[in-house]
């Protein structure tokens, strides 16, 4: 699996899952798992799964530009290939066990996005959601194949609050 953009090769492993090496011992993993998030009744047939990726191991030292953009490239080319293969829906929210989601959705969605939509066909939608009981904001997101049948219907659906509870 090769994109037209300089990346990594990608190796596909079991269960919707991928492995690439940045170097040495260095590798990513990516991976896309069925959602268990309530999907209103009039899009129940989509599928939606929950997209994450990151380190397997934490490299010693920061990676280039070039190494930065080759990640890029190669987890788009993962997302591009999954979203062809299964015709479904990828949403992710970002990790905020940390309390750098808001970091983790402007590197997504304002630097890496914006770069690879070109390339790929896949429009990325956001949603930024506040909890009114908790305070928390979450920082989310759905994939979709640009020519996806259900695709408006399906960002219909996405504005309501509801499609979040699980």
């Amino acid at each position: 699996m090769r994109s037209l953009l300089r990346s990594f090769p990608l190796k596909e492993l079991k269960n919707n899952r991928f492995v690439f090496t940045v170097s040495g011992k260095f590798e990513y993993l990516i991976e896309f798992h069925l959602s268990h998030f309530n999907l209103p009744s009039s899009i129940q047939d989509i599928q939606l799964y929950e997209l994450s990726f990151g380190p397997k191991n934490k490299p010693e030292r920061t990676s280039s530009q070039l190494i930065n953009d080759m990640t890029r490239n190669t987890i788009f080319t993962a997302i591009d290939y999954f979203l062809n293969k299964s015709d479904c829906v990828l949403m992710y929210i970002c990790d905020s066990s940390d309390k750098r989601e808001q970091a983790r959705h402007r590197l997504f969605a304002e630097n890496w996005y914006p770069l690879s939509k070109e390339n790929f066909d896949v429009d990325l939608i956001i949603r930024v959601i506040e909890d009114q009981d908790l305070g928390d904001i979450y920082y989310s997101g759905i994939l979709m194949k640009r020519d996806f049948k259900l695709y408006d219907h399906f960002l219909n659906e996405f504005k309501n609050p509801e499609i979040l509870n699980k």
